[in-house]
């Protein structure tokens, strides 16, 4: 098992069964292939969770922007914390 896979599969190389072993080798072929997928997460959590909260909530053309106006008004979360409701709800639909 590659260590790509075992970072994928998120296992030590010593866990091992023949499932495990089988499925690392397919895993292996297909990272060596087709690369690690990337799922367009934001490596920052904050923006991630404030972007599912959104997408949750709105239509998919309604969080997108309402997301991406809100990080440009409020880059870090220590300017969003200060940020006033009422001053957000209109800036943001």
């Amino acid at each position: 098992m590659s260590a790509t896979t075992a970072r994928l599969l998120r296992t030590r190389r010593r866990n091992s069964s023949p499932w495990r072993e089988l499925f690392a080798e397919v895993a292996d072929r297909l990272v060596a292939e087709h690369g690690v997928p990337s799922l367009g997460n934001f490596r920052d959590p904050v923006k991630e969770i404030f972007y599912i909260v959104l997408s949750a909530r709105t239509t998919d053309a309604q969080y997108r922007l309402t997301h991406r106006n809100l990080m440009r008004a409020y880059p870090t979360l220590p300017e969003l914390a200060k940020a006033r409701l009422a001053e957000e709800s209109r800036n943001f639909p």
